[in-house]
């Protein structure tokens, strides 16, 4: 069956109303449909209009619909803000609430550990709470109690207390007629109370009478809350959107535009004299980046549902520009199932990292050179001249934490492997969202904490803090956004982000230089400052 309820378009996003629909809970018998300047409830079953719910405030479409988990109430939201409950039993409107801009609201959530608060939130990001939209008067739970006190009145639980405590002593006929008043009782209890009331102790005596039966309350066992594991990321990424970065290092800048115009890609070198600046077609759907002296390395993801199509296999695509013939492009299909995650490029070598936890080492003439393995889900990837570096995923970290491991490989003729496993040390309840080299070829790291973190290799290869980049800055949603690092001079080029995470391609940002701060203590003494 269906209705001609909403007015046609084109495009949806010119769409005046979401068109949110929401089925009561439980036993879904009704569904609540928005329909221009009101809510309408069709029965399941016959599809039947049964009520509709309007107010007179309502000036512009009602967008989203959304029932109570009691069932008892429903609340919905127009395009210019304002938000109304109803009681779904006497269909009058209990609630209006308009939002204080009168920005749209794109969502609507009650609160499922009670019918007393809602979430919403609007067009342009924002998340707000209304709390108490149902009057006390409206509240479904005071008619039960109420009930529940009348029926267990004081002579009335005294008398079944008496019989029952007759009935356990045997008194009276051992017909199969008679009842155990207590067992009754307590099933009353657990239809008129909520599961609050069912852990409180029973009532003085009711556990005392002769052949009760004494309920234990085993607390059930609490497991530490998971942590989500960080997803891949390629280093000098923004996320996907219609206008990113797939890549900014010290070499150049990687751009991708994806909209309905165009697909395309922008590669740009800092020194022109390492080649000019190239516009290409991103027919491919590329999304991973990096770039070198001597090639440009992209990757797609592919169609990882599409299991029988060759087209839709993740490929590598290399643009060697310093070959000294004319094949300066070569392009690889990973095996079927396999997605590239992460990518990078060294001096005469390209390496990826797939779902399959492979690690596949090529020539930068597109011979596949080695491929191993890891031990868990890859995070980052970065290259420098003969060095790999890989993050993955070693372990569930402590409640907030991310376990993360790093190996370090030397891939010359000798294979050296400087780090096998170790962890690798990041803030608490951070992320990594950087990883790299510094021009001189040392290891670098930068957390979501801002705090940055570099090899010591002559000190047994650990991890020692070199800089905070929160420090430097004025609010506390304000970030920098790593490009590269120099040791000599100590130098940390980045990008000042106000008010977000990641910048954005235009205008064209600015490269900042912040230094490095060891985190020595007293460095306002000078005994401090004779130490740095």
């Amino acid at each position: 069956m269906s209705w001609n309820i909403l007015p046609k378009c084109n495009d949806i996003t010119f769409s005046k109303t979401l068109c949110r629909i929401s089925w009561k809970p439980g036993s879904g018998e009704f569904v609540a449909v928005p329909i221009e300047k009101e809510v309408r409830l069709y029965a399941r079953d016959t599809w039947e209009l049964v009520q509709t719910l309007t107010d007179d405030q309502i000036k512009e479409v009602v967008s989203i619909a959304a029932f109570s988990p009691c069932g008892n109430f429903l609340a919905a939201a127009c395009i210019d803000g304002l938000m109304l409950v109803w009681s779904i039993n006497s269909s009058k409107c209990i609630e209006r609430q308009k939002h204080e801009k009168g920005f749209t609201v794109c969502n609507l959530v009650w609160n499922p550990k009670g019918n007393n608060e809602l979430a919403y939130t609007d067009v342009q990001g924002q998340v707000g709470t209304l709390e108490d939209v149902i009057p006390n008067d409206c509240q479904p739970q005071s008619a039960a109690v109420g009930a529940a006190s009348d029926l267990f009145a004081d002579d009335d639980e005294d008398f079944m207390l008496t019989a029952a405590a007759q009935a356990a002593a045997g008194d009276g006929d051992d017909s199969n007629d008679d009842m155990d008043f207590s067992a009754q009782k307590k099933r009353l209890q657990a239809l008129l109370h909520d599961d609050d009331s069912m852990d409180t102790p029973a009532a003085d005596g009711f556990t005392n009478l002769p052949g009760a039966v004494e309920e234990l309350a085993v607390p059930a066992a609490r497991l530490p809350p998971q942590t989500a594991l960080q997803s891949a990321f390629q280093p000098g990424s923004t996320p996907e959107l219609s206008h990113r970065f797939m890549v900014w290092n010290s070499v150049g800048v990687v751009r991708a535009y994806n909209t309905e115009e165009e697909n395309s890609i922008d590669i740009e070198f800092h020194d022109t004299a390492t080649h000019h600046a190239m516009h290409i077609s991103n027919h491919l759907e590329l999304t991973l980046a990096d770039i070198s002296a001597e090639a440009v390395l992209l990757a797609g993801e592919g169609d990882s549902t599409d299991t029988e199509s060759t087209t839709a296999a993740s490929k590598l695509v290399c643009m060697h520009f310093s070959s000294w013939d004319s094949n300066k492009e070569w392009t690889v299909a990973m095996p079927t199932g396999e997605v590239i995650k992460a990518a990078c490029l060294g001096i005469g070598w390209a390496s990826v990292v797939t779902d399959h936890c492979n690690v596949r080492v090529f020539t930068i003439g597109g011979l596949q050179r080695e491929v191993f393995s890891i031990p868990g889900p890859v995070v980052s990837m970065a290259a420098h001249s003969d060095q790999l570096m890989i993050v993955y995923h070693s372990g569930a970290g402590v409640p907030g934490d991310q376990c993360l491991g790093v190996t370090l490989i030397h891939l010359n003729k000798r294979k050296t492997m400087i780090l096998d496993g170790t962890r690798l040390p990041v803030s608490p309840r951070t992320k990594l969202t950087w990883l790299g080299f510094s021009a001189e070829g040392t290891p670098m790291t930068l957390d979501s904490g801002g705090v940055v973190r570099m090899l010591n290799k002559s000190f047994s290869n650990v991890w020692c803090q070199v800089a905070n980049l929160k420090s430097h800055t004025k609010g506390k949603s304000d970030n920098y956004w790593v490009v590269g690092v120099t040791e000599n001079p100590s130098h940390i080029r980045c990008i000042l982000c106000k008010g977000k995470a990641y910048p954005a391609t235009l205008p064209q940002p600015i490269v900042t230089l912040l230094p490095f701060e060891l985190p020595l203590c007293e460095m306002s003494t000078e005994k401090g400052v004779l130490e740095v």
